[in-house]
């Protein structure tokens, strides 16, 4: 809470404490000192009324505001994730044997060597 500037209200942060859903409401109540009720009808009015928009703003939220005690947002935590996955996946395994073998210029200890023949091609008929 910041005194110097006459703010009491506390951050506006999804509640832990009131939650139907994901806590969106119940933060905003605590935010802004409103019955978080008063937030859950309008979403549903505007849900209904709009087509959907309110669900797709309770949705925003729920991806921009932070839980509380949570150090980011669940957008954050999402992005963070997808990164990692790419990363992982742009990343050569360092942990795998061998190195590219010289013979077919793979590092797949599992493919066949140059001119052997090709376990899987069925275009020859069957021994």
């Amino acid at each position: 809470m910041d005194e110097q500037n006459g703010n009491n209200r506390p951050p506006l942060r999804r509640s832990r404490s009131d939650r139907i859903i994901a806590g969106v409401c119940g933060g905003l109540g605590e935010s802004t000192g409103v019955d978080p009720m008063i937030f859950r009808i309008g979403f549903v009015v505007l849900t209904i009324f709009t087509f959907g928009t309110g669900m797709v703003l309770y949705a925003a939220a729920w991806l921009l505001i932070r839980d509380e005690g949570a150090p980011r947002t669940e957008g954050e935590r999402i992005v963070g994730e997808v990164k990692t996955r790419i990363d992982d996946y742009r990343s050569p395994d360092t942990t795998s044997a061998g190195s590219p073998d010289s013979s077919t210029g793979t590092s797949d200890p599992g493919a066949p060597a140059a001119g052997a023949p090709d376990p899987d091609d069925r275009s020859r008929g069957a021994n």
